[in-house]
Formats: structure tokens, sequence, C-alpha cells
């Protein structure tokens, strides 16, 4: 049995690298620790995994992955 944790550190005690609507053709979402806004995942990318470290997918997307899976990987689909 393996243990694994991750711990972020408290949103606005440090500079987010924040991205603007116009770099992000697929929309904003936010980091893995819900406080910078990068670009969401486009279509048929990587999604999810553990803490969903692969990324979280933009606007119109869900990430389809194996929900009896606890933290799987997936790939953003349209809705």
């Amino acid at each position: 049995m393996s243990v694994s944790a991750l711990k972020c550190r408290e949103c606005g005690t440090y500079e987010c690298k924040n991205k603007s609507e116009n770099e992000c053709p697929t929309g904003l979402v936010t980091n893995i620790c819900d406080c910078c806004f990068v670009c969401g995942k486009g279509e048929n990318e990587k999604c999810g995994g553990t803490w969903k470290m692969l990324g979280k997918c933009g606007k119109g997307l869900f990430c389809d992955r194996d929900e009896n899976v606890p933290h799987s990987a997936g790939i953003c689909k349209r809705i």
C-alpha cells in the first residue's frame, strides 16, 4: 500500500502567472490548487489523474474517465 499527499500553499501567498481569455481558446480553469487561472485542456487532451494533475477540461468539455477508478486519468470530450 502506498500513500501520497498534495499540500497547496494558501492562495495569495504566491504570485500566479494567470492566463487571459485571449490566450486560452478552450477557456480558463483554475489550477490544481484552485488559486490561479490556467488554460483549460482541449478536446482529446489528457485530463484528471491524481489531484487532477493532468489538468481540467475547458469550456464545453468534460473529463471522460473511469469513475470506478479513483484519481483515474481521462480524455476531454464534448458535452
